[in-house]
């Protein structure tokens, strides 16, 4: 059996070894540590540079995320996240811009009188994900449109042909039902 110092070591290094993005706050909401893969995440050097963050000022979350987890509800949600949104508010200094897709799943810490510790994010890149359910989305639009003038071509085509058709088809039945009345030469 592992003594609770170790398995308290044990916990942390599995906590800071992730390769999952993870945040701890505490009960108001400010940001208490993160690990490496969530510095790496955000282009951050260091949890001080991010020291005092609030995850209920966050502007990339909807108010009404900000009320399921204050109250302690389990939420998993994507959000867009806009860093260049990030520098211009100036939240914390970061190496990254643009936009980012993540897959958020936030959970509180209770004891056991259900009273909130504090809060866990966890974090997943989905970037790739949704750029490429993106770029389907535009292929088959597309698609659609290459199909829909497909379409409109053939029907040119066939509407095109038709009188030529009809008039030969004519003159085949025409000499067809009176091929006796005329001679072979003719």
């Amino acid at each position: 059996m592992i003594d609770k110092k170790a398995k308290i070591d044990w916990l942390k290094s599995i906590y800071y070894q992730s390769i999952i993005p993870i945040e701890i706050f505490n009960p108001e909401g400010v940001l208490v540590d993160c690990n490496k893969a969530c510095l790496d995440f955000f282009g951050i050097d260091s949890v001080n540079d991010v020291a005092g963050f609030n995850l209920f000022d966050d502007p990339n979350l909807t108010s009404q995320q900000k009320e399921k987890i204050r109250k302690g509800v389990k939420v998993r949600f994507e959000i867009k996240f806009n860093f260049d949104l990030v520098h211009k508010l100036k939240l914390y200094k970061t190496n990254k811009y643009g936009i980012s897709y993540l897959d958020c799943s936030v959970t509180s810490v209770t004891r056991g009188n259900n009273e909130i510790q504090g809060y866990l994010l966890y974090l997943s890149d989905i970037t790739k994900k949704i750029e490429a359910e993106q770029a389907l989305k535009e292929r088959e639009s597309q698609l659609e449109q290459l199909n829909d003038a497909k379409d409109k071509f053939f029907s040119i085509i066939a509407h095109d042909l038709r009188s030529p058709f009809n008039t030969i088809l004519g003159f085949s039945d025409l000499l067809s039902n009176n091929a006796k009345t005329y001679d072979t030469e003719r």
